[in-house]
């Protein structure tokens, strides 16, 4: 999937409350790709509808972007918010419940 690809998609509409899935504290080493521009981003949480980034710069709200992981994988969303280097992301969709990505962030922090 291309930055183009992704300029073209909405994001997954939320509902009234805020959180609506749960979120686990991660620490994933990922590129953030945005219209002309690649830099190395750190994911501090993930929830099946967004992460939180630190170690950007130069993001704004509603700016299209895609996270590459280190297999590899896109994932697409929309800037939600950004400050002092960090910044939420919005997936287009949420990621289904079994996602491996979601297993294994829920199993590195099980008691």
């Amino acid at each position: 999937m291309s930055v183009a690809e992704i300029v073209d998609q909405k994001p997954a509409q939320a509902s009234e409350d805020r959180r609506v899935h749960e979120r686990f504290a991660v620490r994933i080493k990922a590129s953030l790709y945005t219209t002309g521009h690649v830099q190395s981003a750190v994911i501090d949480d993930l929830s099946a509808g967004g992460v939180g980034l630190e170690g950007v710069i130069g993001v704004t709200a509603n700016e299209p972007v895609g996270i590459e992981l280190g297999d590899g994988r896109l994932l697409s969303g929309i800037i939600v918010w950004s400050l002092a280097g960090c910044c939420g992301v919005q997936f287009h969709a949420p990621l289904p419940d079994d996602d491996p990505l979601l297993r294994a962030a829920a199993g590195w922090f099980a008691p």
